[in-house]
């Protein structure tokens, strides 16, 4: 798949479909002519950074599936996380619809979206959710002592940390 090639021109048109799903759930899926194109990725992927702190890859049409972690933070629409099976998370938002999809925990799910950012956090902005029926085992948590780009989004358990007076942060409520 390339995120770059003009679905306009039946050149680009795959000759057969291609399957997506998990394991019994297949589904086929075909090209529509003029639609943004959106190839299956991995959450490592689609949230890489420049040094400037903004995506590489802002506004890719993607496609990630993963299990879903977390509670939905936004009734009546859509906002969760997101992890893969390499343990890397993304931020999932839709601000009017919810697809008819209630989150759940441990459910395996494909989403369709274009990548951004909220605040300096990878998201995606969610277009399709397709959701198959299942409950999965959740991510392991990673053990750290810090957190940084790496564990954005990731299932962790803080260890040897310790926590500071927010009335001695500077820069208000949200810095140090």
């Amino acid at each position: 798949c390339m995120p770059d090639t003009d679905n306009n021109l039946a050149e680009n048109w795959l000759e057969t479909p291609v399957t997506a799903g998990f394991e019994e759930n297949m589904l086929e899926v075909f090209a529509n002519p003029g639609v943004s194109s959106y190839c299956s990725y991995d959450v490592a992927t689609v949230s890489q950074i420049k040094e400037d702190g903004t995506l590489i890859h802002d506004d890719l049409g993607v496609e990630l599936n993963g299990t879903v972690h977390g509670v939905n933070l936004r009734p009546g629409a859509l906002q969760f996380t997101l992890i893969d099976d390499n343990n890397d998370g993304i931020a999932v938002y839709n601000d009017s619809n919810n697809f008819g999809y209630e989150v759940v925990e441990g459910n395996k799910i494909i989403i369709i979206g274009r990548s951004g950012q909220y605040n300096g956090l990878s998201q995606i902005y969610l277009d399709t959710l397709f959701y198959f029926g299942h409950q999965h085992a959740l991510s392991e948590a990673q053990i750290v002592s810090e957190l940084n780009e790496e564990t954005e989004s990731q299932l962790v358990t803080i260890e040897n940390v310790r926590l500071v007076n927010p009335n001695d942060w500077g820069g208000g409520s949200s810095g140090f």
